[in-house]
């Protein structure tokens, strides 16, 4: 059987006032429900690797199961009670899930924020209007989206948050700086915090990018440390799928991966045209090649 337990933080509503010497007056008002799901599946004594959904709603008219990718991911969790481990290593490729995208667009959006930028130390503090991912690749924050249940209409700065596009087609076309980040790289602030992160569909369906890949992994979930200023990461893919001769094949016992994350946001080779609107973010299934996978 499945092991769901439900955190529902309940329904949270806030309103704000907020002044300051730019001549700024606003007043707002948000409200969402949150939930998060963790869940594993027990069969006898064998059970799978516990896997996680989190999810902002503006109303509770929907069932539960129907949002996100909660139903795809239950049924996937009941797969992955028998696992079987990857032989040897290769480079091979690497789709990531929705859910697991956010380690790639965590990591650019950090690397474009406050303390890489004022420090020196980001691989893009000299990247703005240039090509630093695959054409394939367009991400906005939108953080005032009527598609998300979940925004944010003022900066931490105090400003009108604006919709503002990070990467068109890999140009790399905004930072994520503070007011006080700005000032210390003469650089321009940005329209919003980074919030609403929506990523463009691509022209592949899902189907189609798993018949492209030859030997790889279809990643659900990964755990590691951060990675490092130039992208640099390893760590282990969970709830994961070997990916065989354009098949997905079997469920993987944890799996070490490896590459770089800046070169992986380059050798982007395909965005589906499906996406999942998690209520704070929207996200495709995304191929990327040149990932060192290392089984027993």
């Amino acid at each position: 059987g499945i092991i769901w337990p439900v955190t529902m933080d309940g329904f949270t509503r806030t309103r704000n006032w907020f002044m300051n010497s730019n001549g700024v007056d606003f007043v707002s008002s948000t409200g969402v429900y949150h939930a998060v799901v963790m869940f594993s599946s027990r069969e006898g004594d064998k059970t799978s690797s516990f896997n996680y959904v989190a999810l902002s709603l503006s109303d509770l008219d929907k069932d539960l199961l129907s949002c996100g990718s909660l139903a795809e991911l239950l049924r996937q969790s009941s797969e992955q009670i028998e696992t079987r481990p990857i032989e040897g290593k290769f480079v091979g490729d690497v789709i990531y899930t929705p859910e697991c995208i956010d380690d790639l667009l965590v990591f650019l959006a950090y690397s474009v924020s406050d303390g890489p930028m004022i420090s020196g130390t980001s691989i893009y503090k000299e990247s703005l209007g240039t090509q630093v991912a695959s054409p394939l690749l367009t991400i906005h924050a939108r953080p005032t989206s009527p598609e998300l249940a979940e925004k944010q209409f003022v900066t931490t700065d105090g400003y009108a948050a604006k919709d503002a596009t990070l990467l068109d087609k890999g140009v790399l076309k905004s930072y994520l700086l503070s007011l006080y980040g700005s000032r210390k790289t003469g650089k321009a602030r940005a329209l919003n915090n980074g919030d609403g992160i929506v990523v463009d569909a691509g022209d592949t369906p899902f189907s189609e990018m798993v018949k492209g890949v030859k030997k790889g992994l279809l990643m659900a979930r990964f755990s590691g440390g951060r990675p490092s200023n130039s992208g640099d990461f390893a760590g282990v893919a969970k709830n994961s799928y070997l990916i065989e001769d354009g098949e997905i094949k079997y469920p993987v016992s944890e799996v070490m991966v490896s590459g770089n994350f800046a070169e992986m946001l380059r050798n982007v080779k395909a965005v589906s045209r499906e996406r999942v609107n998690f209520g704070h973010a929207i996200s495709p299934w995304v191929a990327v090649s040149g990932v060192t996978i290392s089984g027993k």
